[in-house]
């Protein structure tokens, strides 16, 4: 399994524990392969898909506070739906081990957890210097600011970890 949730080779359920260390794994694999992928998507990303996605950031980055799924949605444009016009389906398949890192996005904005907006809007702000960059035709810089960027959210998302845990108590 590859997500919080797996089936063993008997066909057995078992749950993954989710800890800093785990996180830290799943978000270098991403700064490896994240890049790359971007870099061979982007001679097949359509302008048009850029567009929308620059859009939509800077209309849910005008709004506040963010609504999780406005959140969710921003990360699925640019983790998603831009990388999945990579032609390198094992690169693609790889980061699909990742996918639990963006659980949590779906809860951001849960009051309970108070997690500070502050957090929301500096991962939105990356993803626009990312897809302004693509918009310029320079997928060199963009690649190198999504490293930046996914170096940054592994300690947004640790600390978002920290704000659950201690909900929680």
């Amino acid at each position: 399994g590859v997500g919080l949730v797996g089936k063993d080779r008997a066909g057995h359920w078992h749950a993954h524990e989710v800890t800093p260390e785990r996180i830290g794994y799943l978000y270098e694999l991403r700064w490896i392969l994240e890049p790359q992928a971007l870099l061979q998507a982007y001679p097949l990303m359509p302008t048009g898909e850029i567009e929308r996605a620059h859009a939509h950031t800077v209309n849910v980055l005008s709004r506040s506070p963010i609504a999780s799924a406005e959140f969710d949605q921003v990360e699925v444009y640019l983790h998603g739906t831009l990388l999945s016009f990579c032609p390198n389906s094992e690169i693609l398949a790889a980061l699909q081990r990742t996918q639990v890192l963006f659980v949590p996005t779906r809860y951001l904005t849960d009051p309970l957890l108070a997690i500070p907006m502050e957090l929301i809007e500096d991962a939105l702000k990356e993803h626009l210097h990312i897809l302004q960059c693509l918009l310029e035709g320079q997928p060199e810089k963009a690649a190198q600011y999504l490293v930046d960027h996914l170096k940054v959210a592994q300690g947004r998302w640790l600390q978002r970890f920290e704000i659950a845990a201690k909900a929680a108590d």
